[in-house]
Parts: C-alpha cells; sequence; structure tokens
C-alpha cells in the first residue's frame, strides 16, 4: 500500500475545483437527480404549486453578479414548511455544480430552514439546494451562478 501524506491529500482537496475552473468548466453542470440513490423531487412550474410543492418550495437568494474569488452571502430557505417533531426538515445539502459544498442539520421545533452562508468561489454555473422532509422525501432548486468578467 502506498503512504500519501495528509498534506497532499488536503491541498488536492482543495485545490482541484479551482484547478479545474482555470480550465474553465466543461459545458453544463451535470444534473443532480437523486442523492444516495433516492430521487429528488423538483417543483416544474413556481407559479402554479400544488399545497404540498409550496411547503416545499426552496427559496435561493444569491447575488446577481460574482466576483471570483471574492467572498458573497447566499441564503436559502423553506419558508413555508412546518417544523414540528411529526414534519419537518431533516437537513439541507448546498451543491455548487455537482460538488458539495455545505450541509446542515436542522432541528425540529427549535430551527427553522433558513440559512445564510459566506461563499468564495472562482467559478461554478449553478447552485443547487437539496432538502430533506421526514415525510415527502428529497426537494430540490437550482439558481444560476453569473460571475463577472
Amino acid at each position: 500500500m502506498i503512504e500519501i501524506p495528509r498534506r497532499k491529500v488536503l491541498l488536492g482537496t482543495l485545490c482541484s475545483p479551482l484547478i479545474l475552473g482555470q480550465l474553465g468548466g466543461i459545458g453544463k453542470p451535470t444534473e443532480i437527480s437523486d442523492l444516495d440513490g433516492r430521487p429528488i423531487r423538483r417543483i416544474g412550474d413556481t407559479e402554479n404549486m400544488t399545497a404540498v410543492e409550496k411547503e416545499h418550495c426552496i427559496r435561493i437568494d444569491v447575488p446577481d453578479e460574482i466576483k471570483p474569488t471574492e467572498p458573497f452571502k447566499i441564503s436559502f430557505s423553506m419558508p413555508d414548511h412546518p417544523m414540528t417533531i411529526a414534519h419537518h426538515i431533516s437537513w439541507m445539502r448546498l451543491f455548487v455544480d455537482t460538488d458539495m459544498v455545505s450541509f446542515v442539520t436542522l432541528a425540529p421545533v427549535w430551527q427553522r430552514p433558513d440559512v445564510t452562508l459566506t461563499l468564495t468561489l472562482a467559478t461554478g454555473k449553478r447552485i443547487d439546494v437539496v432538502a430533506e422532509c421526514n415525510l415527502h422525501n428529497l426537494w430540490g432548486m437550482s439558481a444560476p451562478l453569473n460571475f463577472a468578467p
């Protein structure tokens, strides 16, 4: 077995998205359609949502234009979802293209599914947020990333 120093593994993990980003990215990011083998439900028409879709609609607030490698705030929430012991959001994951960059675990009753993070990105085409409802499984929404030239 070959031993790889921990420092090299960490450096590769941290730098590979930046290096790949410098290559300009290749085409459209792959659609995240399932997670851990479970399908992600997406809302097709946000203007005509059912009651269940309205509860599970994820609002994503991202700046209109992002400067590469400069920090920016992103918020995502599910304002209409109940947070009771019987019906709640267990966690929310944030992806840039197909790379998970954040995982937030939520506690029913005491917390709301409302998250604000500060990110620093060199590149990316899309933000995806996936949330797990204990009754209605996985739900996802996407938002584009627009980088300043």
